[in-house]
């Protein structure tokens, strides 16, 4: 997978983010599904397999819907997407907070919130910066 090199629009970065995300859903697939006919115990790896393989339909489908409308209602989709992906989010936040106070150890509500964000971290984080003025998500 190489970047483009010319200036590319929002759909066209979520459409290449995507297509990073499915590769690594089908990579992993691969990796589990070598693993397990190597050990011989397929049956123990078929659900995690299949929901890669989900993911990976799944964001397939996702790219082709935006990229078959035009540029303003594509991104307005994916505006509603982020809106209801950060209110999921939020939502499991106190759930989770809910969970860790209820273990009684005294955890304080800074802790939680790290502890949080480090549960929320993508391994993938690591491939994308912003530039200087911290408009463009750009990956490196």
């Amino acid at each position: 997978m190489e970047h483009p090199k010319k200036k590319l629009g929002r759909v066209e970065q979520v459409v290449h983010f995507v297509l990073y995300r499915i590769f690594a859903d089908v990579h992993s697939a691969w990796v589990l599904t070598s693993f397990a006919y190597k050990e011989k115990k397929f049956p123990f790896f078929q659900l995690p397999v299949g929901i890669l393989l989900r993911c990976a339909f799944t964001d397939c489908l996702f790219a082709l819907y935006i990229q078959h409308m035009d540029e303003e209602r594509a991104v307005e989709k994916l505006d509603l997407r982020t809106f209801e992906y950060a209110n999921s989010l939020l939502e499991r936040k106190e759930v989770y907070r809910d969970q860790v106070k209820s273990t009684g150890l005294g955890a304080d509500d800074g802790l939680i919130d790290d502890l949080w964000k480090m549960s929320i971290e993508d391994n993938f984080l690591h491939l994308l910066t912003f530039d200087q003025n911290k408009q463009e998500l750009t990956v490196t």
